[in-house]
């Protein structure tokens, strides 16, 4: 039987030292982020790969869960990357299709929002406090998965939903590109996946329908983008 001890800390806790001493006491190996070369020796997935992802990890646990009435409703900051202040957001209807359909698309990576924001002359990035209503009709996919793959194809064929908020991985230009060659015969399901897994992580949050859009409260902007 394998002993495995994780050990939660926030910075000047001491939190790195007292898990080498317990790892001695108790005669087992002692871990920190190191890990992340070694799961990169052993899997051939480049380190700074894994690094990206582990620092998207950091950023959802901090995310966090209040009671409130009853019922829970998650709190979290996310970030809407364009060229313009959106105290009140809206539902516009582009010329192109998107990854979850129409809707208002934020992310919880503000480095993301910002690189969304660069592609416009005047870039600005929006933040907004986020109490989500979990009675709200909500999909959520933790991975990039068939099933994921499978809901951006429909969505960017035009084909609507009804879910009122979703959240996921985006398709950016370059796995988009590998969805188009996967959808047009020229490359297989297994090598779209192959392409795909060595790319950086990366999230969005679609709010589809103004009950999702009143889960939204405007914080700040901010222009001048450098």
């Amino acid at each position: 039987m394998k002993t495995v001890i994780t050990i939660a800390r926030s910075y000047g806790s001491g939190g790195k030292t007292l898990g080498k001493l317990l790892a001695d006491k108790m005669g087992i190996n002692c871990y920190d982020r190191e890990i992340i070369r070694m799961a990169s020796d052993s899997s051939g997935i480049n380190e700074s790969v894994l690094n990206e992802t582990q620092k998207l990890f950091d950023r959802l646990i901090q995310e966090y869960v209040i009671w409130i009435g009853g019922g829970l409703m998650a709190i979290m900051t996310v970030y809407h990357g364009g060229y313009e202040t959106v105290e009140c957001p809206e539902i516009r209807v582009g010329r192109n299709t998107k990854d979850f359909g129409t809707g208002f698309y934020c992310t919880i990576i503000r480095e993301q929002a910002e690189r969304w924001a660069k592609r416009y002359n005047t870039p600005i990035v929006n933040t907004y406090t986020v109490r989500m209503n979990t009675n709200l009709n909500i999909l959520e996919y933790k991975e990039m998965t068939e099933e994921w793959l499978d809901f951006i194809i429909k969505c960017r064929q035009g084909i609507p939903h009804n879910y009122d908020i979703v959240i996921g991985a985006m398709a950016d230009d370059q796995i988009y590109n590998y969805i188009a060659d996967y959808i047009d015969g020229i490359i297989t399901r297994e090598q779209f996946w192959s392409l795909a897994k060595f790319k950086y992580p990366t999230h969005q949050i679609n709010f589809c329908t103004m009950e999702a859009l009143r889960c939204l409260e405007f914080f700040s902007s901010e222009e001048g983008l450098k």
